[in-house]
């Protein structure tokens, strides 16, 4: 189970009135505040609806709208009490939702209610996310059973029985499974089973074709939690949308679009560090500076915050090499996003960019050369050893770093133009004009004025 809190929910109250007779409370209007330690953000909108809802207290919607934002925002307790009252006043999905909300505190009655919705419904989603209970709890026959049930699988089901397959040992099927799946959908979640998959039966081709798909979850999210993905105002929530933005949109468009919550989180480190990310890719590199500073004094656990700050503080030296502190700044950011996560290569790339500032250029090549190791693409690999050649030529050894460079450029060179490049640098620092040339002539016009850029001159003028 992913989720081991404890909780005691009073749905109801029953007084007792006459003749062994009971009558039931309805929950009382307005609804108690959330709990102090919920998301101050979370806690408004929580709030927002409750006032909605006194207004109109006798609307299905209004107490499912209710339990939909308490329980996405993490007030299960609550979302409890609300869809019990929805399903009250004639709202069958609540019960589903209530099953949900059992499921999230650990409380094992999810099942008892799920079941007993998919007997009124028949739901293939209800069925898929009983299997998907079982299949979390070990309990891989009663998955079976239920995913049974739910055929035509969804691409959720699909995933989940080859999931299944794996745990039991049936990896031909799971193979035979996953490439059709493929053919129907290739989601991020989808490709993340692929490269499962092709882990755990050392399937080449998977792993060929896949093997890099990491990070995905390995089931979707059940359509009715999916849907209530735009009212989850948590912080964590806030910052997967700013990430999803930047990842979207030129850097100016997604600062438009973030702006509120930059505005509404400004004391949330990966929040803010991603809009400074945004300010550095535009050039404002003192404003990044000034949103990094606000937050970096909390304990940040997220080895992106400092690879950001470690980038912005390398670019501002960059930019004004009498500011030292930025340098420090930087080397000390990158040396603690290493220590949380040793095994991006982002990080060493940027380990060695600071390196070279500080005129260890040995290191340097020693970090691009990690960073190349740690790539799992081709050209991410290629990239970074050209760059740890580069170091080693600027360290004084520029016959030993050309000569491993032909060697890249003969292999990768019309695909990838960065050996090339390099190695028509070098060229021409030794004076080699018949290799210089050689590279030169194989290289684009962009790539050309890359190295006109480097030597500063243009060759054929």
């Amino acid at each position: 189970m992913k989720n081991h809190i404890r909780m005691i929910v009073i749905l109801f109250f029953f007084l007792p009135i006459s003749c062994g007779e009971v009558a039931v409370d309805l929950p009382k209007m307005p609804r108690p505040s959330p709990p102090p330690n919920l998301d101050v953000i979370s806690k408004r909108v929580i709030q927002n609806h409750a006032k909605r809802l006194a207004e109109n207290p006798d609307d299905v919607l209004s107490w499912r709208r209710y339990g939909d934002v308490c329980l996405i925002n993490g007030w299960p307790a609550e979302a409890l009490v609300s869809y019990g009252r929805a399903e009250d006043l004639g709202d069958p999905e609540a019960k589903l939702m209530n099953a949900y909300t059992l499921r999230k505190v650990n409380d094992s009655n999810a099942f008892t209610v799920a079941e007993e919705y998919f007997r009124l419904t028949q739901n293939q989603e209800c069925a898929e996310s009983i299997a998907e209970w079982h299949y979390e709890d070990g309990s891989l026959a009663d998955a079976v059973s239920w995913i049974n049930k739910s055929k035509p699988l969804s691409v959720r089901g699909a995933s989940l029985a080859i999931l299944i397959d794996v745990q039991m040992g049936k990896f031909d099927l799971a193979i035979e499974q996953t490439n059709r799946l493929l053919e129907r959908s290739q989601q991020p979640s989808v490709r993340a089973v692929a490269t499962a998959v092709g882990q755990a039966t050392q399937d080449t081709r998977l792993l060929s074709l896949f093997g890099n798909s990491r990070g995905a979850n390995l089931m979707p999210m059940p359509p009715s939690l999916r849907r209530l993905q735009p009212l989850n105002r948590t912080e964590l929530a806030d910052a997967g949308r700013v990430i999803r933005i930047r990842e979207t949109f030129q850097p100016e468009e997604a600062l438009q679009k973030i702006d509120p919550i930059l505005r509404q989180r400004p004391t949330s480190p990966i929040i803010q560090a991603i809009g400074a990310d945004l300010k550095y890719k535009i050039g404002e590199l003192g404003e990044a500076r000034v949103r990094l500073d606000r937050v970096r004094s909390q304990q940040i656990a997220d080895y992106e915050f400092w690879l950001i700050d470690a980038v912005v503080h390398s670019e501002i030296y960059k930019s004004d090499r009498s500011d030292s502190d930025a340098l420090t700044q930087a080397d000390t950011s990158v040396q603690r996003a290493l220590l949380i996560n040793p095994d991006v290569p982002e990080a060493h790339q940027i380990r060695a960019m600071v390196h070279e500032q500080q005129g260890n250029l040995h290191e340097a090549q020693l970090s691009f050369e990690t960073a190349s190791d740690l790539n799992n693409e081709v050209v991410g690999k290629v990239k970074m050893l050209s760059e740890s050649l580069r170091c080693m030529a600027l360290a004084g050894e520029l016959t030993q770093a050309l000569n491993q460079l032909e060697k890249l450029s003969t292999e990768y060179g019309e695909e990838i133009s960065a050996p090339r490049i390099e190695a028509a640098v070098i060229a021409f620092r030794l004076e080699d004009e018949e290799r210089f040339l050689q590279y030169f002539e194989q290289l684009n016009a962009e790539s050309k004025a890359i190295v006109n850029n480097r030597i500063g001159i243009d060759p054929i003028q």
